[in-house]
């Protein structure tokens, strides 16, 4: 992206299919908005540059600068991936159909998950144990999530449960609440 660039709007790459490989974000990009990169299915990484002041990445995934939001992962991240223990809030569609993901770690230090978060994520795999740090888990958290096939633990910090959080999860097989 060039380095005049201050903002991405809304939608603005929204199913660019061919756009591939690493996306670099300039230091001058203050705002990305909500679904900037929407089925940008051959993305594979975001670099943002270190002087960028409201952004950064780690491991290709696009954070905020103090790394306590994760905002979104590109869809064709290949691999096993461990979110960092800075990250407190998993933003809307953060992974969201990212199909070569095979492994997602999500650390206790996760107090929320956006909406669509993990929606057909392939990452999201066996028993699904959410930590006592959690929450809110938004709308369609982790809907389509197939490969989900054994117990969702729920805790007891949980006060909100947004609607169709396992909607077509249908290899889930039991939920554990504290």
């Amino acid at each position: 992206l060039p380095a005049t660039i201050t903002s991405i709007g809304y939608l603005a790459f929204y199913y660019c299919w061919n756009l591939t490989g690493q996306l670099s974000i300039p230091s001058t990009v203050k705002s990305i908005s909500k679904y900037a990169f929407y089925g940008c299915h051959s993305l594979t990484a975001f670099s943002v540059s270190s002087s960028n002041t409201r952004y950064s990445s780690n491991n290709g995934i696009l954070l905020s600068k103090n790394q306590d939001t994760l905002f979104l992962c590109p869809n064709n991240k290949a691999g096993a991936y461990a979110i960092p223990n800075t990250v407190k809030r998993i933003h809307d569609s953060a992974f969201e159909n990212c199909h070569s993901v095979n492994s997602v770690t999500i650390p206790s230090s996760v107090i929320s998950i956006g909406s669509y978060a993990f929606c057909n994520c392939s990452g999201i795999t066996g028993n699904l144990t959410l930590s006592e740090s959690v929450a809110i888990l938004e709308d369609g958290a982790f809907s389509y999530c197939d490969k989900i096939t054994g117990t969702v633990t729920i805790p007891s910090s949980l006060s909100g449960l947004g609607a169709y959080c396992f909607f077509e999860s249908d290899s889930l097989q039991n939920f554990s609440v504290n």
